[in-house]
């Protein structure tokens, strides 16, 4: 929308986001002798009020990024250590074979990585593209990249403590447990 004054002209958006792409492509919209003759300015209140909002938002993401993550670790320990349980005769006679602790960590660890990997490359593509599909146009790729990573390292620290619970279990003791 364009407003005309008796000094110039209010060019105003409806979007904040919107505000430095106006503002860089209006030179080019009032033609090259007249781009010289205009000054751009923004007002520097709604520029503070839009860094204060920015701020604001950005600390809620945060911590809700990382509640998110801390229920999914708690979440994916207690499924972990459900699953290593299960299997404990099978970790019992590997051990009672000759496997150090070390090794049935790692391949209680391991174990996780590919679940991991999967369903968090499948769930950082679907909500980067619903995202996509709200806001009309793709987010930035590094956020869903980062969050990824940092879900399959919360997934693998969270088999870590069921793993070496289960690896540091005395084999004769579990092999006779019917």
């Amino acid at each position: 929308m364009m407003r005309s004054r008796s000094s110039g002209i209010i060019v105003a958006v409806d979007d904040v986001g919107w505000v430095d792409l106006v503002a860089d492509n209006l030179p080019a919209l009032v033609g090259r002798a007249a781009a010289n003759a205009i000054t751009i300015e923004r007002s520097p209140a709604l520029l503070q009020a839009r860094e204060a909002v920015r701020d604001e938002v950005t600390r809620r993401d945060r911590t809700l990024v990382l509640a998110i993550l801390a229920v999914a670790m708690a979440l994916a320990c207690v499924v972990v250590f459900a699953g290593i349980v299960g299997a404990r005769r099978d970790f019992g006679r590997r051990r009672a074979l000759g496997a150090t602790q070390g090794q049935l960590t790692a391949l209680a660890v391991l174990g996780t990585l590919w679940p991991a990997l999967g369903g968090t490359a499948v769930g950082t593509i679907t909500g980067w593209a619903y995202l996509g599909s709200r806001l009309g146009y793709l987010a930035d790729w590094r956020f869903p990249l980062a969050v990824g990573i940092l879900t399959v390292l919360v997934f693998m620290a969270a088999s870590a403590p069921p793993a070496a619970v289960v690896a540091t279990r005395d084999p004769l003791r579990v092999l006779r447990v019917p």
